[in-house]
């Protein structure tokens, strides 16, 4: 009878230590799972960095994500168009987007890469400058002067 007693007594303690390692392996594999979506690189961007309001530019942008996830790419143009989100594209593949400024002035664009476990990179800035035309006052016969001959306002104006 002592043994039987014995038996299971040993049975109850390998049952009660087998349910602990496989809650404490569970546990493992979660943080595991969890830590392993790292965020994905920073961004290359390329483009104009000066220009004329009214006119579209398009700029170019790549990332790569570390586990090879999908990547969106959310850009702001800072002329307070607000933040868009495009995509996603594969891992390590170019994307690109256009903008028009209407306003003369200098902007930061940025751009940042989310891979679609929701993990940002950070953001990649390039400062673009659109042109301010110059105000010059032009005295009566000159104007009269280019009326005649509109050859040389367009001489000037380049």
């Amino acid at each position: 009878m002592k043994k039987s007693i014995l038996r299971k007594n040993i049975l109850k303690e390998a049952s009660i230590l087998l349910i602990a390692v496989v809650i404490i392996l569970s546990g493992v594999f979660l943080v595991a799972a969890e830590t392993y979506n790292n965020s994905p690189n920073t961004p290359n961007l390329t483009g104009e960095t000066s220009g004329k309001p009214g006119t579209e530019y398009e700029y170019t942008f790549v990332s790569t994500d570390p586990e090879g996830d999908n990547i969106e790419y959310c850009l702001d143009w800072g002329d307070n168009t607000g933040e868009i989100c495009i995509g996603p594209y594969v891992s390590g593949v170019e994307a690109s987007a256009k903008h028009t400024w209407t306003e003369k002035g200098n902007y930061v664009l940025k751009v940042k890469a989310r891979d679609i476990n929701g993990a940002e990179s950070e953001w990649k800035t390039l400062s673009v400058s659109m042109a301010k035309n110059k105000v010059i006052n032009i005295p009566l016969f000159l104007q009269r002067f280019f009326q005649c001959f509109p050859f040389f306002e367009k001489i000037l104006n380049q």
